[in-house]
């Protein structure tokens, strides 16, 4: 009993679209959507089917969307990563970044702000370029006088 009422055991039941029976066996609901299936294809069989083409005309009009041919200003990238990685690490990051803003302004339509970022990158990456062939020179002329004074202060030792 639920809420007073007697509940009574039947053999089958359409639950949801689909008949359950007391034994769990599915013979009977694969008969009946076979029937369902049969009866729909027959149904439809009986319809006169529309001519159809077999391919469908062409279009009567083409879109065309027509802007200014611009070319996308050089990133520099390459020069960028290189700075960065063999002369001047500061001054190759901002390198890098402005030459990641030139794509990124270049493709919202910010011609103008593309060209101003691809002069940055270049300007920091010769910065850097400069700037690490100077730091390896007066390292290099360091290490040779300081091999040169520690020589000469051996020579003069023996």
């Amino acid at each position: 009993m639920i809420n007073g009422q007697e509940l009574k055991q039947v053999s089958s039941f359409n639950y949801l679209g689909s008949l359950l029976t007391s034994d769990s066996r599915s013979e009977q609901e694969i008969k009946r959507r076979i029937g369902i299936g049969k009866t729909a294809f027959q149904n439809m069989r009986k319809q006169p089917m529309a001519a159809q083409p077999a391919v469908p005309p062409p279009p009567t009009h083409t879109t065309v969307i027509v802007r200014d041919a611009q070319v996308t200003p050089s990133n520099y990238m390459v020069q960028a990563i290189l700075v960065t990685i063999f002369c001047c690490l500061p001054f190759g990051i901002v390198a890098i970044v402005k030459a990641t803003e030139v794509n990124s302004r270049f493709a919202t339509g910010d011609v103008v702000g593309a060209q101003e970022s691809s002069r940055s990158a270049k300007k920091w990456a010769t910065i850097g370029l400069i700037t690490g062939i100077i730091l390896n020179l007066a390292w290099i002329i360091f290490v040779v006088v300081y091999y040169v004074v520690i020589l000469a202060a051996f020579s003069r030792a023996f």
